[in-house]
């Protein structure tokens, strides 16, 4: 069995999430998101392909998301994603929970509810999947979306649930209980396509109905739909993140434990046992390792180069500063591995950066301030200060 070291996973990783040179052109984009961006925090997706797009235009992101060329949607995890939107089918219907397993995303504190209620997901979902087709226009707002898609579902429901439905919500005074059935299934719903996440409005999205959203996305590819898709979401999966565990990857996914076996399955049959740090795994069998850039590099908060809070991908003892419960920082690495962080304040238009974490030498130093300057005048900010780790 084929032993990965270190120094080799960090070098596949670096190369596979396209952090060794800038992309440019035309389809740079969909190619430095071979399994999309997390777009939470807000922004966060854009500022990860401000690392991989050498040409990538302030306001890019938004405008495409309104074109329907990207689709910004709950994805991996319940959270919001930017992916292509031709390829829908891997990063919506191949997350679909198939008979016998839990939907991901009803989450705990969607059971009390459906104990209140009386009606569980495999009744409240296709009445949910119905209204959300049937919304005349996009919604500004989740309280607002809730609300009306609540509004909508009631008269369908049995008289024995309308009372508790229309009842005080479990998570709060200024929501019904029906509404917060809606929040809990939302994921759900839109992983069966019928509702998308558009442009946002402010820091909040409009949110498009169905048959809105799908005159206005690109088509779906079809060789990335159905088993075909799901067998390349492994793939990818492998490629970004392997040497990985099944564990690994239903984590990811955020699924339950059945439908992991069922996708890791797919994973089994694309990637090749492996042994990595003294554990099993599996990874791509692939050519020859690429080499490591050497030198600094930084990464925004939250950049999916650094999703698993992998302590092997930091020195030690700087886990705990890098991957926190809240308020990720950006990341320094030297040659692909985390030696520091830093965090950022605006002030008006001027920005103020505090580096932390492993001394810097003169040309780290020149290098990381290029960066930040780069990245400063991107977001129409004027680097003023660089505070440095002793």
């Amino acid at each position: 069995m084929r032993e990965i070291t270190r120094a080799e996973a960090v070098a596949r990783r670096l190369a596979a999430h396209h952090l060794t040179a800038p992309l440019y052109g035309e389809g740079a984009v969909e190619r430095a998101l071979p399994l999309g961006v997390q777009d939470s925090p807000p922004g966060m997706g854009e500022a990860a392909l401000f690392c991989r797009v050498g040409d990538l235009a302030p306001g890019w992101v938004e405008e495409a998301v309104a074109s329907g060329t990207l689709c910004r949607c709950w994805s991996f995890r319940g959270a919001p994603y930017l992916f292509p939107a031709a390829q829908r089918g891997l990063f919506l219907g191949a997350l679909c929970a198939q008979e016998g397993e839990e939907w991901i995303y009803a989450y705990p504190g969607f059971a009390p509810v459906a104990a209140r209620l009386g009606l569980g997901a495999d009744r409240l979902l296709p009445l949910l999947c119905r209204a959300a087709e049937e919304l005349p226009a996009p919604v500004t707002g989740k309280a607002e979306l809730d609300r009306q898609l609540a509004d909508r579902m009631a008269p369908r429901l049995p008289a024995w649930v309308r009372e508790g439905w229309e009842g005080p919500s479990l998570y709060g005074p200024d929501q019904r209980l029906g509404e917060a059935a809606v929040s809990f299934l939302l994921r759900a719903c839109a992983l069966e396509g019928h509702l998308v996440l558009g442009p946002r409005q402010g820091r909040s999205p409009l949110f498009w109905p169905g048959d809105w959203g799908r005159e206005r996305l690109a088509p779906t590819d079809p060789a990335l739909s159905g088993e075909p898709g799901r067998r390349e979401l492994a793939r990818r999966f492998l490629a970004l993140y392997g040497p990985a565990t099944e564990g690994e990857f239903a984590t990811f996914l955020g699924c339950c434990p059945r439908q992991g076996r069922r996708l890791w399955a797919l994973a089994e049959e694309v990637g090749e046992p492996v042994t990595f740090l003294g554990h099993r795994a599996l990874a791509l069998a692939e050519g020859d390792c690429p080499s490591a850039p050497r030198g600094v590099q930084l990464l925004p908060p939250y950049d999916p180069y650094l999703y698993g809070g992998r302590r092997w991908l930091c020195e030690e003892g700087l886990a705990g500063q890098l991957w926190k419960t809240v308020g990720n920082p950006g990341a320094l690495l030297r040659d692909g591995v985390a030696v520091g962080w830093w965090r950022g304040k605006t002030s008006g238009r001027n920005w103020s950066v505090q580096l932390m974490g492993s001394p810097l030498s003169p040309g780290e130093r020149e290098a990381a301030v290029a960066w930040l300057e780069r990245y400063a005048a991107f977001r129409d900010l004027r680097l003023k200060a660089v505070a440095w780790p002793e």
